[in-house]
């Protein structure tokens, strides 16, 4: 299971600070975050662009490293893992 915490706006749809997802050997963060939407349809919008990518407006965190390159969500996940969804702020890089 890969734990993910949600920001005050995704606590709305999720009715949760944080929610478990279920990881299978080998699969990446991308896979968790599908699996999160899967759960949570209405999440697709808050989380990704109309290209599928991540919406330029988050943070998300891997085990507490920011995500910055797109294909950083093809990184490997564990059970145990962490994932953090959060609204980058004001004069962020």
């Amino acid at each position: 299971m890969v734990r993910v915490h949600l920001y005050a706006a995704l606590r709305q749809i999720t009715g949760r600070r944080e929610v478990t997802v279920p990881a299978e050997k080998g699969e990446t963060v991308r896979a968790v975050l599908e699996r999160l939407l899967a759960r949570y349809p209405k999440l697709r919008t808050y989380l990704l662009d109309e290209a599928g990518q991540l919406q330029r407006h988050l943070h998300v965190f891997f085990n507490g490293q920011v995500i910055y390159d797109p294909d950083d969500v093809y990184t490997t996940v564990q059970n145990g893992d962490e994932l953090a969804i959060f609204p980058r702020v004001a004069g962020d890089a």
